[in-house]
């Protein structure tokens, strides 16, 4: 039988995607985490807002045209001299 021409995923690939896929569930563990915490008391919000509040105001700001003139000025700061050239 012929193949559809797909190839399967290289081993670097699926380590790769393992490693993200990791990450990505660590992080929302943390987050769910330090929710609980700050929901039950057990965290002050002045020590650990809680990570709803912390999620919208990302959103807030990232849909704001100042902050993202602001953090497209800062990136070009950091542009120059980026990639470095190899001798």
């Amino acid at each position: 039988m012929r193949s559809n021409g797909a190839h399967p995923p290289s081993p670097a690939w699926k380590a790769l995607a393992t490693r993200w896929q990791r990450g990505l569930i660590g992080l929302a563990a943390f987050l769910l985490l330090a929710q609980l915490l700050g929901s039950s008391g057990v965290l002050s919000r002045s020590v650990l807002p809680l990570a709803s509040t912390v999620l919208a105001r990302a959103a807030g700001l990232a849909a704001s045209p100042r902050f993202l003139t602001d953090l497209a000025a800062t990136l070009e700061a950091w542009r120059p001299g980026w990639p470095p050239r190899s001798r």
